[in-house]
């Protein structure tokens, strides 16, 4: 999901998940094989050849390769390749885009190149993806946190949700979940939708591993109704000018197929 859509909960969720004896672990080496602050990585790799960015590509099928080996010896094994900021890895949470500095712009995911990695590598790769209201994202990035001015803000996230609709255009509908946890409705109470998200992600987390699972899902608050608002004209710009982007992901989460 783009920055400032809840990505810092579902981190604080699937540890609760590993803490509670679940079938959540975090996958440190492929996290940094994936995005590297300090170095290059798949989904920051300017700086790079031709030739390294496949060598990136190969050294993560392996490691997925490895992984799965080892957790086909286990009952069951859910395994996060993001949201692994508190490892302190440099891998932050992946979110669109991830970290700031030069190029920020650019550091993002490829979840359709890490889709057929993932299929070379015969691991089933799950995505929930992540929403919410422009006017609250900008709130959360500019207002709370202030990533960056307002209009580069803007900018920055309207690319990414440009190229977040486009990689979910190419995936198989069935390999992706849209969830908005900012919903003042049934449909945002992560609790409510518990089952519907753990029979996504892992067929254990309905089965042995449920407890947990309730565990880790129950860390939702469910966020207050707000007052309808009305923004300024400048605000207002920015904010469609984002939405603009951030409904061609909604579109994509509509899909049946």
């Amino acid at each position: 999901g783009l920055e400032g859509t809840g990505h810092h909960f579902w981190e604080s969720a699937f540890d609760r998940c590993a803490q509670a004896g679940g079938a959540c672990s975090f996958a440190a080496r492929v996290q940094r094989l994936l995005f590297n602050q300090y170095g290059q990585a798949l989904f920051n790799s300017e700086g790079g050849t031709a030739s390294s960015y496949r060598r990136l590509q190969l050294t993560l099928v392996r490691e997925l390769r490895s992984l799965k080996a080892a957790a086909d010896k286990k009952p069951y094994e859910f395994i996060v390749l993001n949201l692994g900021e508190h490892l302190g890895l440099g891998a932050g949470e992946m979110s669109y885009p991830n970290y700031g500095g030069n190029n920020k712009t650019l550091h993002r995911p490829d979840i359709r190149l890490l889709a057929e990695l993932a299929e070379e590598a015969g691991v089933d790769l799950r995505i929930l993806v992540l929403q919410r209201k422009s006017s609250q994202i900008l709130k959360s990035t500019i207002t709370h946190r202030h990533f960056e001015e307002p209009l580069t803000e803007t900018s920055i996230l309207t690319h990414n949700a440009f190229a977040l609709a486009g990689q979910l255009a190419l995936l198989d509908r069935r390999f992706f979940l849209c969830v908005d946890q900012y919903t003042v409705t049934e449909a945002g109470d992560m609790r409510v939708r518990g089952d519907e998200i753990g029979g996504f992600l892992h067929p254990a987390f309905l089965q042995d591993h449920k407890r947990a699972w309730k565990a880790a899902i129950n860390m939702f608050s469910p966020p207050h109704e707000s007052t309808p608002r009305t923004f300024p004209d400048d605000m207002a710009a920015l904010i469609n000018r984002l939405s603009a982007a951030s409904n061609l992901i909604t579109l994509q989460c509509q899909r049946t197929i």
